[in-house]
């Protein structure tokens, strides 16, 4: 039986070098000697001449706490992620930008994180009328977390406002750090005041925005850079098929009961060689869609408003019934008690 909160496995911790080129800019062009700060932790400056090299991902915190120490500015990363062009993510960035509307450049996202990092994951969730977009990144320094987190946050949000070509304002921001005292700066770079001490790092969209047209949209070339990014993501240093079925099942729950037929689709690859991967990992595509159901309960249930009717749809199951016998096999409890249960644990 499982237990109702789910964590999450540990990175293997390598970054595309893509990722540095556009850090190491960002630092440039904030005003700093970037070539100093990278020989200061250790950087090797020679990776950046090989587009197929991968980092280790630790570099990101060093290079971030070298440059709050020059900066003396301990909001930096604000100011260094307002630098950020999609084309930083290479081939996945090239997807996002060609996509119809932001609601497919966050798909992308979620979909080929893994062709440039295999440390940060993000995810979509769908509540009536409106998306959480949730970024979630390692801490190898928990004294630098949270520049990491505003520094990641921001390029996000840049990048997004990029492709829509203005300056929009999600529905609302989230950071898992204490409110600092000035909060001028957040106002700046995201157009409101952020909630913190949230348990999450991320953004709130509505249907709205995500319905919004990307000024480089192309429907010939989208398909193109999806491949590209799909191979890169394949035939990178993070080969594994378990996080990337996971990605697309939770992308893909709303519309329905997902099916290895869809998943290996989206994969490109055949149903065959996907159950085959997944059997060499240990993994089965069963149990990695009960995994991903478990996890999204946990936040649905959490959101007392959402009735249980809309999270079995969110969840991908066609009735309720289903949706009971899902909860009843997972926990021993339906879904209206084990509600009870985490409002009582609150």
């Amino acid at each position: 039986m499982k237990q109702l909160l789910t964590g999450h496995s540990a990175p293997t911790a390598k970054t595309s070098i893509l990722w540095f080129r556009f850090l190491l800019n960002a630092i440039r062009r904030s005003g700093l000697d970037s070539q100093d700060i990278a020989t200061s932790v250790g950087f090797d400056i020679t990776l950046l001449e090989n587009p197929d090299a991968y980092v280790q991902d630790e570099f990101t915190a060093l290079l971030l706490m070298a440059a709050v120490e020059k900066s003396a500015n301990d909001t930096y990363g604000l100011k260094a992620g307002q630098y950020f062009v999609p084309s930083a993510f290479g081939p996945l960035g090239y997807a996002m930008m060609t996509s119809a509307d932001l609601r497919g450049a966050l798909e992308r996202t979620t979909y080929f994180t893994a062709s440039v990092t295999d440390t940060t994951r993000t995810r979509m969730s769908y509540t009536g009328n409106s998306c959480l977009f949730e970024i979630q990144m390692p801490s190898y320094f928990p004294e630098v977390g949270r520049v990491v987190d505003e520094f990641m946050m921001t390029s996000i949000l840049t990048a997004f406002r990029w492709l829509v070509g203005f300056d929009f304002i999600p529905l609302s921001i989230e950071f898992m750090h204490e409110q600092p005292n000035d909060i001028a700066q957040y106002q700046k770079a995201f157009g409101r005041i952020p909630v913190f001490s949230s348990q999450r790092c991320a953004f709130v969209f509505s249907n709205e925005q995500l319905d919004l047209p990307l000024i480089y949209a192309d429907d010939a070339m989208v398909k193109t850079h999806d491949q590209i990014a799909a191979a890169k993501q394949s035939h990178g240093y993070d080969a594994t098929a378990s996080p990337q079925v996971r990605r697309i099942i939770q992308q893909n729950l709303h519309t329905g009961e997902p099916t290895l037929t869809h998943i290996s689709t989206k994969l490109n690859v055949s149903e065959r060689t996907l159950q085959r991967r997944l059997k060499d990992e240990g993994k089965s595509f069963h149990d990695l869609a009960d995994d991903v159901r478990c996890g999204l309960l946990d936040l649905y249930l959490s959101n007392p408003q959402l009735p249980l009717k809309e999270i079995a749809t969110l969840l991908g199951f066609s009735d309720q019934s289903s949706f009971t016998r899902a909860t009843q096999r997972w926990y021993g409890q339906t879904p209206k008690a084990l509600r009870s249960m985490r409002q009582l644990a609150q």
